[in-house]
């Protein structure tokens, strides 16, 4: 008669307690394993957002109207005025004369500035010193005026129509004019940063809220409450202006990383 073949008890306990024991072994790897995947991967879309914001708004900067450039009192709101474009004038009206026409020297062609990018109204602007003089109401010390047309004249020069007649303050110093565009804001809203456009020269600088709304995303993942994001330094004699750029980001497993950069603007008015 056959004998019966199999496993006792406790070797069957003993076998499923070894398994358990590999099985808590082999997950803890795995689970450390995707983990790091996670964190690497989250650290890299921050990385790459940090890296298009600085990108971004460092050269949107190093193209803005010199002394154009305005931060809000808690730093987490930047303004200044897009350069469309830049020429030399021949004459102007300049106080105590008034008008609405300039004759100016440019290598630019027609249509004179990219209106995709900056739109099709933009404004003179000459001999810019503060940003007061840009965004408020012009008074006796006018640098901006709205342009309505230019002309290419047959001696090579070009004829700018101004929208009303005006009397800009001060001659510039190399009689340069700028073409700018509508004044662009980059703002924390929460733990995102915002590209605000389209909204028109303001005396106070407006905010998330306050006359700042339908923002472009920019950038996740920034810390909030860190500090001010931007601080800007005024140009004087021994140096340009400078903006300064902190931006803290935090990942998910709440590691912060920062991108800290300094933008110099010339200062040409």
């Amino acid at each position: 008669m056959n004998k019966a073949k199999g496993f006792t008890l406790l070797e069957l306990v003993a076998v499923i307690l070894l398994m358990g024991i590999i099985g808590l072994g082999a997950y803890g790897y795995l689970r450390f394993g995707s983990q790091v995947y996670v964190d690497s991967t989250a650290r890299e879309q921050v990385l790459n957002q940090g890296r298009f914001l600085v990108e971004r708004l460092s050269r949107e900067l190093r193209n803005a109207v010199p002394n154009s450039i305005r931060v809000s009192a808690d730093g987490d709101c930047l303004e200044f005025v897009p350069m469309a474009g830049a020429m030399q004038y021949l004459d102007a009206p300049v106080r105590p004369a008034s008008g609405s026409q300039l004759r100016a020297l440019s290598t630019l062609a027609a249509p004179y500035w990219n209106q995709g990018l900056y739109g099709s109204q933009v404004w003179v602007i000459i001999n810019p010193t503060q940003p007061a003089q840009l965004y408020g109401a012009p008074g006796n010390d006018q640098r901006l005026a709205a342009l309505a047309s230019i002309d290419a004249e047959a001696d090579g020069t070009l004829l700018l129509t101004l929208a009303a007649s005006s009397r800009f303050s001060k001659d510039s110093p190399s009689r340069r004019l700028y073409l700018g565009a509508a004044p662009v804001s980059y703002c924390r809203q929460g733990q995102a940063v915002y590209r605000f456009g389209g909204y028109g020269f303001q005396a106070s600088q407006p905010l998330p809220g306050g006359g700042l709304a339908g923002g472009a995303l920019m950038a996740e993942g920034v810390q909030s409450g860190v500090g001010p994001l931007f601080r800007y330094d005024a140009p004087v004699l021994q140096r340009n202006a400078v903006v300064h750029l902190l931006l803290p980001f935090s990942t998910l497993s709440q590691d912060a990383m920062f991108f800290n950069l300094e933008v110099h603007i010339p200062n040409v008015p």
